[in-house]
């Protein structure tokens, strides 16, 4: 990630204090308290019920598809996480 912020300055994309500031939170202790986790949602369920939302391509997080479900209740995934 370090490799990437510094990339980004380079290409005129960020300019040095964005780029510190990246780098400053990727060295940050408080990375350690994330983890990875997948959730697990049965899409049948929650399409058939009208509930699942495509995001428009200028509203997405990414260059993918993207799909929106604003309504989900707890009882509706399963969590999958790695334990170190």
């Amino acid at each position: 990630m370090r490799k990437l912020a510094i990339n980004w300055e380079t290409e005129g994309k960020t300019n040095n204090d964005t780029k510190k500031e990246i780098i400053a939170e990727i060295d940050s202790k408080s990375w350690n308290i994330w983890r990875p986790q997948l959730y697990i949602i049965n899409r049948d369920t929650i399409e058939k019920a009208g509930r699942l939302k495509h995001v428009p391509a200028d509203n997405r997080a990414a260059l993918c598809e993207e799909w929106k479900i604003t309504d989900l209740n707890t009882s509706e995934f399963e969590i999958i996480e790695r334990v170190k």
